[in-house]
């Protein structure tokens, strides 16, 4: 009987492992050890059997001693394995189904089973060294012995050492892969306890066989095809949101472009000596681009935050400072609102603070312009408070906003922090925004390692109230001069500064912005014309390089200036591309700064105080605008599908528009010419590059046709799609010819 049941358990056992090894898996912890297992368990039984038959049927030798030795070695072996099991599906560093060469705990596993070998291995010894009686009766024949009562021992050190294990991760013992623990628990000890009492009977092996054959069916082991179709689909997603950063990317620039433009115009024409009717008009027009701004930064600091690419600086800062910085700009954002603000700054409240205080300035003010947005009247109440840690120099800052807006529901409070999510659209859709605000607040303030909280009545208003911990910093003169944000044009004469950009639009609108510096400005239209003026000898105080250009990008153009012996003039990066750390990029690239396009006024002020001195005197030269004669022939452009009062909108004057359709139409047919090589040399790159300048200019001066066709070349070009640009390129050609014949015309050429 002895022997069927040994068998059977073979055979049952074999068929597991031949199912186990058909399909393919992962080389987990858990497979590696279920492998070594059943593995030893099908070894164990072969030499049950064989023991049997070698008692049974043949003379007893010492070489029948040794075979029966060998077996208990594999049953110890299998006892102390199945330990080891226990052991790894219940430590706190599993991590589940995951290949064993990228475990985070590899080593630490590891060292524990050369402890579980090492102990096998003296037992084995010990119980190969110490003698084993055999007893023969008819049919019927057991050991016993020194040899069997170590086995019997180790394993009872073994189910000890199990129960422990047990006890101590009782509170997740509800798992499936338990249950060959229990089962070994109940009829396994029970087994063991019965062949100890009547050795004649065989009856552990089978059972421990029918126990290993229980681990298969409880185990963490996923078909490997669908964990490659898993990595497959986790791939495609990865790709799918590097594609969604590089189209965020994309617009940036596209968005940036037109905006460099639209404010830098904008800020200068608001300097004019015109009518108040026009001078409101301007500052709409900067209000409603630094609306758009906003929105554009917001995109990309959550693209930054999806990317993991948002770090927080911290540095030495003034409360005081900060305090004044957002309460001004809160107050010119309430403007003719009949809204009361009030300010409540502890007492407490330290002087200088140590942290990142431009993201605690960020997310002080997401709170308080969305206040300001859905507060039609009433009040809203800005307060800080401090707590101080005098012991470690922690200042806990509590920072509230309390508004008397639109309130919230309960509903509405669970996704308060969701992205691109708006409440109450109806009542809501004049109020502007995408919905990022609150989101990027939530992940900022985690990340300093603070918390928000928020509590609301609908109808009523909101309160919203962040907390994180700064560290005060001490000085012995902790006063602090709050610098005018009203930015004014310093004497920079003697200056001189080189623009580097393909965009000619982008050049004019730098020019205009620093000639009220009185500095003395020069353009180029590409890197290479850019070094060729360092190569002959022209020195700069300051170099502003933009990155996207053709035939040779910023980057490339700043590594060969570098080449050259003896250049040490600062080169700062003009660009409309600051998504996912970007800036951070460039820096590390060798720029000395970034300065983001569109051009602000106070971005551009404090990069010029940066590098450049102030002459003497205050008093600043401004370059008289060139002049042009008007051309008064409109009717011919628009009768021509160009749409001149678009170029205005972005021009804002017929002068500027005319100055800029010329030089538009003195570069068509050379930027024609040069599409033409770069298709005809399946240069995709530089083509896509061109086709996008092509298309900037062209909409700036009205020529959306062409402007709309250009984007499509330079989408194809981003793609490497040369049989589209190839089957679609006459249709391009032909549009630039008949707009160069259109402003032919017009120029009276």
């Amino acid at each position: 009987m002895n022997t069927y049941l040994q068998i059977s358990a073979f055979l049952f056992l074999t068929i597991i492992l031949i199912e186990y090894f058909r399909k393919k898996k992962i080389n987990s912890l858990e497979n590696i050890i279920f492998r070594l297992i059943i593995i030893t368990m099908i070894v164990t039984i072969v030499l049950d059997i064989l023991s049997t038959i070698f008692a049974l049927y043949f003379p007893i030798t010492k070489w029948t001693e040794y075979l029966i030795k060998i077996f208990l070695w594999g049953l110890v072996t299998w006892v102390y394995l199945f330990s080891y099991y226990v052991y790894c599906i219940t430590s706190n560093k599993s991590v589940g189904p995951v290949e064993f060469k990228e475990h985070p705990h590899k080593q630490f596993f590891i060292k524990k089973f050369i402890f579980t070998i090492v102990a096998i291995v003296v037992l084995d010894i010990w119980m190969l060294l110490v003698p084993l009686d055999i007893f023969i009766t008819g049919n019927t024949w057991y050991y016993d012995g020194p040899a069997m009562i170590i086995a019997y021992a180790a394993t009872g050190v073994g189910v000890v050492t199990w129960i422990i294990r047990l006890f101590q991760v009782r509170k997740n013992l509800k798992q499936t892969k338990f249950i060959p623990i229990y089962i070994f628990f109940t009829v396994g000890v029970a087994t063991i306890t019965l062949q100890f009492v009547f050795p004649e009977l065989s009856l552990v092996t089978p059972v421990a066989a029918y126990i290993t054959a229980i681990m298969f069916f409880t185990m963490e082991n996923p078909d490997a095809r669908l964990i490659t179709k898993l990595h497959e689909a986790r791939d495609t997603a990865e790709e799918a949101n590097k594609a969604k950063t590089d189209f965020l990317s994309s617009m940036s620039h596209e968005i940036r472009t037109p905006l460099n433009a639209i404010v830098g115009f904008g800020q200068a024409l608001a300097k004019e000596d015109i009518s108040g009717t026009a001078k409101e008009e301007v500052q709409d027009i900067l209000m409603a681009s630094n609306t758009l701004l906003e929105i554009v930064n917001g995109i990309l600091d959550i693209s930054k935050i999806e990317a993991n690419k948002i770090e927080i600086v911290e540095n030495e800062y003034s409360t005081k400072k900060m305090v004044s910085e957002i309460t001004s700009l809160i107050n010119a954002r309430i403007g003719s609102k009949p809204i009361d603000f009030k300010i409540l700054v502890d007492e407490n409240l330290p002087p200088m603070l140590y942290g990142d205080n431009m993201r605690v300035k960020q997310v002080t003010i997401n709170l308080l312009t969305n206040a300001v947005k859905y507060t039609q009247e009433g009040r809203i109440l800005f307060q800080i408070k401090a707590d101080n840690d005098t012991v470690n120099d922690i200042c806990k800052l509590t920072i509230s906003v309390q508004d008397t807006g639109m309130g919230m529901t309960e509903e509405d409070i669970e996704h308060l922090f969701t992205k691109y999510q708006r409440f109450d659209m109806e009542k809501n859709v004049n109020v502007e925004g995408t919905g990022l605000g609150m989101a990027i607040t939530k992940s900022l303030v985690e990340l300093m390692g603070g918390e928000i909280t928020v509590k609301s009545t609908y109808g009523e208003g909101s309160t919203f109230i962040i907390t994180l911990n700064q560290k005060i910093i001490h000085k012995e003169d902790q006063t602090e001069v709050i610098e005018d944000k009203q930015v004014k044009a310093f004497n920079a004469s003697g200056s001189k500064v080189l623009v580097v950009d393909d965009n000619k639009i982008n050049l004019k609108v730098a020019e205009r912005l620093l000639r009220e510096y009185n500095i003395s400005v020069e353009t180029a239209q590409s890197g290479s014309e850019s070094i060729d003026k360092v190569l002959d000898g022209k020195v700069y105080d300051l170099i502003f390089m933009d990155i996207m250009m053709p035939k040779m990008n910023g980057i490339e153009t700043l590594e060969n200036l570098k080449n050259i012996v003896g250049f040490k003039m600062p080169v700062v990066a003009l660009t409309a591309d600051v998504i996912s750390g970007m800036e951070e990029k460039y820096i590390k690239e060798g720029f000395d700064d970034c300065l983001a396009k569109p051009i602000v006024e106070e971005e551009l002020y404090y990069m010029l105080r940066k590098f450049l001195k102030e002459s003497e005197g205050n008093n600043v030269i401004i370059e008289e605008k060139p002049t042009t004669n008007d051309k008064n022939n409109v009717e011919l452009l628009e009768e021509n599908r160009i749409n001149v009062k678009a170029g205005l909108e972005l021009l804002k004057d017929m002068e500027m528009y005319n100055i800029t359709l010329e030089e538009f139409y003195n570069e068509l047919q050379n930027k024609i010419t040069d599409l033409t090589n770069f298709k005809d040399s399946n240069n995709m790159e530089d083509y896509a590059i061109l086709a996008h300048a092509l298309k900037t200019e062209a909409r700036y001066v009205g020529c959306n046709e062409l402007g709309d066709i250009a984007y499509e070349h330079e989408l194809a070009g981003k793609e490497n799609n040369q049989a589209l640009v190839n089957e679609k390129f006459d249709e391009l050609k032909n549009e630039a010819n008949r707009v160069y014949e259109v402003v032919k015309r017009y120029l009276g050429e």
